[in-house]
């Protein structure tokens, strides 16, 4: 993703009420996930963090998403959201409206914890090797940390439209 400018701070209400505990947040979108081995697994196992942890585990629904859209993001968002081409988009999108609105962890549902423990923190991103045979590290979103109402997660929301427009739809950001 490319940052062309500094985020800024809309001063517009985009934060849903207060939770008092760390959260573990995954996603369950499309619906071969919900069923798959795979994912069944890594939600047991982030289940079983959280509870090690004291946080919450919430696994959202594409129903629950769309209510936390409708009722917590700008109109431009909620528009974003609802009209992109590809649900692997909506769950870009989601996974961070969820961490602006609540804060936590993210992750995806193939993806298992490594750590003894993920410290909050304002803001962190996960880097491994993303490709077979890479031999550097690359930044990737399938795990997020992340402090309730950072506005970089806004930003990148807001970036996410600008290079979505930019491409017709199409572009990776």
């Amino acid at each position: 993703m490319t940052f062309g400018r500094e985020p800024t701070i809309d001063k517009r209400p985009w934060i849903a009420p207060s939770c008092g505990v760390p959260i573990v947040h995954q996603i369950r979108y499309v619906c071969d996930l919900k069923d798959s081995a795979i994912s069944k697994v890594s939600s047991m196992a982030w289940q079983e963090y959280a509870r090690r942890e004291g946080c919450r585990y919430i696994l959202w629904s594409p129903d629950e998403l769309d209510t936390l859209v409708q009722k917590y993001a700008r109109p431009d968002i909620v528009e974003f959201y609802k009209g992109v081409k590809f649900i692997a988009q909506r769950v870009d999108i989601a996974r961070f409206i969820v961490l602006h609105a609540y804060g936590g962890i993210y992750a995806d549902l193939h993806v298992f914890p490594n750590r003894d423990r993920y410290p909050q923190v304002p803001l962190g991103l996960c880097a491994g090797p993303c490709r077979p045979g890479s031999r550097r590290d690359e930044w990737a979103i399938d795990v997020i940390v992340a402090a309730r109402g950072n506005s970089i997660l806004r930003w990148i929301v807001e970036n996410m439209i600008k290079v979505t427009e930019e491409t017709n739809g199409i572009g990776s950001y």
